[in-house]
């Protein structure tokens, strides 16, 4: 399966499922918004409550990291619930069940995506210790070599560098990218599922990283447009009702159709990467272990 192939899939598994997909992504998104934002809220008060004591305790700074570290455990949790709900949807789409999403297969397949989430951070963390000493050392470097820091090769280097980096970073993320699939439908957990994923993705991984690259840009080029037309609409409107008497109830109603349309938007490409990461996972199941011969004797059992 080429490129356009693979890409023709995931809109046509999307197609099949996109209602339950939206919301599903909707629920567990809106969920995510307010749990974070009592979180956050949490933070604020333990910053504003050391700020009044007008000293850093022990207990203000323990207790500053372990909201920290919940705010991470948080974020591999709502991304773990958005790509394993994803990832189930569509599961049942591209075997031809009835889609369903039972809540106790669901949770399970939340801890596990989150375990081969959380073993991507831990496998993250020494790369971006590296990375950071790298920067750091560079610009600090710079400081003390005037020639250096006065030319243009200084910040052309600073460019290469960070280029590296961020290219770096896409090819780890890649490297990992089937394992949370692995997890959810394998039931796999940590680092089995990051090793079970690398091993699906050998033979294929630049193919399949130029795939992911061109996906990246088309949903990032459609979402820019959706994002510029739901702008575009509440500006004309806005010229062409301008001085009006009723502006102010326009510039309202004009507010809340840019807010629910973003809305709308983010929600509907929540599930995607989910949909690309399952359908790349089939495909390599059906491409290195004959998947589409397990699915035929299924459906003939079930026809049976």
């Amino acid at each position: 399966m080429n490129a356009a192939e693979l890409m023709d899939r995931v809109f046509d598994v999307y197609k099949r499922s996109f209602w339950k997909q939206l919301a599903y992504a909707a629920i567990v998104a809106t969920a995510s918004t307010f749990a974070l934002g009592l979180i956050i809220g949490v933070l604020g008060i333990g910053a504003i409550f050391i700020a009044s004591v007008g000293e850093v305790s022990a207990l203000g700074v323990t207790s500053l990291i372990f909201i920290f570290l919940a705010i991470i455990v948080f974020a591999l949790l709502m991304q773990a619930a958005l790509t394993a709900g994803a990832i189930l949807l569509s599961r049942e789409t591209f075997m031809g069940r009835i889609i369903r999403l039972p809540m106790k297969q669901l949770m399970g397949a939340i801890l596990r995506a989150f375990t081969a989430l959380l073993a991507q951070l831990i496998l993250l963390t020494p790369f971006t210790a590296v990375v950071v000493g790298l920067v750091y050392g560079y610009i600090r470097f710079s400081f003390y070599v005037d020639i250096l820091a006065n030319s243009r090769l200084y910040y052309v280097l600073l460019i290469i560098l960070l280029v590296a980096v961020v290219a770096g970073f896409l090819l780890f993320m890649h490297l990992f990218s089937l394992s949370v699939a692995v997890a959810v439908t394998e039931r796999s957990y940590f680092f089995n599922a990051l090793v079970r994923g690398v091993n699906l993705l050998r033979g294929d991984f630049w193919r399949l990283f130029g795939v992911r690259m061109i996906w990246f840009v088309i949903i990032f080029v459609f979402v820019g447009t959706a994002q510029g037309l739901l702008m575009l609409v509440p500006s004309l409107l806005g010229i062409l009702f301008a001085g009006t008497p009723a502006i102010l109830i326009i510039a309202f109603v004009l507010n809340m159709f840019f807010m629910v349309g973003s809305m709308a938007v983010s929600f509907a490409m929540y599930p995607l990467d989910g949909i690309l990461t399952a359908v790349i996972f089939f495909n390599q199941r059906i491409k290195k272990e004959g998947l589409d011969m397990e699915i035929s004797i299924e459906e003939l059992y079930r026809a049976l």
